[in-house]
């Protein structure tokens, strides 16, 4: 994967991520719909545990049903629950049977989610402990990598299998400097990041996507690459839900992708694929939690899947076996620039490139609960040859909103990407 600025190509760009599912809750259950959203989006990775029989038979329902859709099958990052020797809920032990059954399409296995989360009460114990260990969470990733490390050794299905740290909500300096190094154990770190409230990736108050990317990895798996197993943005539309309207979210999601991959993040998961409530109020009666989806409770698609087929549509490609031409384009006149720096290259098997051009100005007022459009920023792209081009706001559709040829162009930036198809003069 790139780093900030840098080139990626099309199919490893979309091969990058994932979404979260709930498959014990609600529609969750139609596992049709999961694979049909699946389709539309463009993700054959998927998240969730599985803890109980019938959620091994939903995932083994999910990956049949996906066939049709994605040729190299379903891709399943498996969540490992925190929850060991309480009576409430099932062991590492009963994992271990449960998990092999579905051996043929994991691609991971993750550690407990959000290890250094109070609030989330999953993650909090050690392999072997049944009481709060939550401020013991950095010995505890080292407890737990360990322990998944030694479940593959022992397990023949599981041999091929990535392990993924215990996952990290987002925190502040010191609550990253005080992980130890568990690059021994996984093949990658582990992280999730929520800048909440409307706000951009750039704008989260404790440190940015980038800082906090970088914290983790400087601490925790300096020698590994990190995944991003839960990102997103509720559309909860009460004061104090932290949420925003369904175009925000869009904006959010759109840039939040390009800064994860620009990062060189190695896996990407949207929380969440639906939202997770029965009580059918679009403002958010349910509550922050349970409005993170792309589609809503009825399998609607929200603006931000709407988005993602966009981008799965534009980056339509079926290798990535091929020598990319990079052109020497360069960006001008970005103001807010993202998380992750503002532009990205995506190289094409038939030799064409997207420029993809972004800037994370204010877009939501949390305090008024409504959107904010911020001043129209003038960028140029200079393509470092004579181009014909394509401009596509992917929030729009895949229509082309500006077309030509010559050596540069200017686009408006207003809070999400642009992206800029360019071809060779006389291909």
């Amino acid at each position: 994967m790139p780093q900030i600025g840098g080139n990626v190509k099309a199919l490893d760009f979309m091969n990058t991520f994932g979404v979260n599912v709930h498959f014990n809750e609600n529609n969750y259950r139609n596992t049709s719909a999961i694979a049909d959203a699946l389709n539309i989006i463009g993700f054959s990775r998927i998240r969730s545990r599985c803890v109980r029989a019938e959620e091994a038979a939903a995932w083994k329902d999910v990956a049949a049903k996906s066939k049709c859709y994605f040729p190299n099958g379903l891709n399943a990052d498996v969540l490992i629950t925190g929850y060991l020797n309480d009576t409430s809920d099932v062991s590492l032990a009963s994992q271990k049977k449960l998990v092999p059954q579905i051996a043929d399409f994991i691609e991971m296995i993750e550690g407990p989610n959000e290890i250094n989360n109070y609030s989330v009460g999953e993650g909090t114990h050690g392999p072997s402990d049944k009481h709060d260990r939550t401020k013991e969470f950095a010995s505890n990733s080292v407890a737990w990598a360990e322990a998944l490390y030694q479940w593959r050794q022992a397990e023949p299905l599981l041999s091929r299998v990535k392990l993924l740290a215990p996952s990290i909500a987002s925190g502040m300096p010191e609550d990253y400097s005080s992980l130890p190094d568990i690059s021994q154990y996984v093949d990658a770190g582990n992280l999730h990041f929520y800048a909440g409230n409307g706000r951009q990736p750039s704008k989260f108050e404790g440190g940015n996507f980038e800082a906090i990317y970088r914290w983790y990895k400087a601490a925790a798996t300096p020698a590994k690459p990190v995944a991003l197993t839960e990102w997103g943005q509720t559309t909860a539309g009460k004061k104090a839900q932290d949420g925003c309207n369904e175009a925000t979210q869009a904006k959010y999601i759109l840039n939040q992708m390009f800064d994860a991959v620009a990062m060189g993040v190695y896996r990407a998961y949207i929380y969440q694929l639906m939202d997770d409530t029965s009580d059918g109020d679009p403002t958010g009666k349910g509550g922050s939690e349970e409005h993170f989806g792309i589609f809503d409770y009825k399998w609607r698609v929200k603006p931000a899947a709407q988005a993602l087929a966009n981008v799965k549509n534009l980056l339509a490609d079926k290798t990535a076996n091929f020598m990319a031409v990079i052109p020497d384009y360069n960006v001008k006149g970005v103001k807010d620039a993202g998380a992750a720096g503002s532009s990205l290259s995506i190289s094409m098997s038939g030799g064409s490139t997207f420029i993809v051009v972004w800037n994370e100005p204010r877009i939501w007022d949390s305090k008024a609960n409504k959107p904010e459009t911020p001043p129209v920023n003038k960028v140029t792209v200079n393509f470092g040859g004579n181009y014909a081009y394509k401009v596509h706001d992917p929030l729009i559709g895949l229509d082309a909103i500006a077309a030509g040829q010559g050596s540069s162009v200017e686009v408006n930036l207003s809070g999400s990407p642009i992206m800029i198809q360019i071809v060779p003069a006389g291909k």
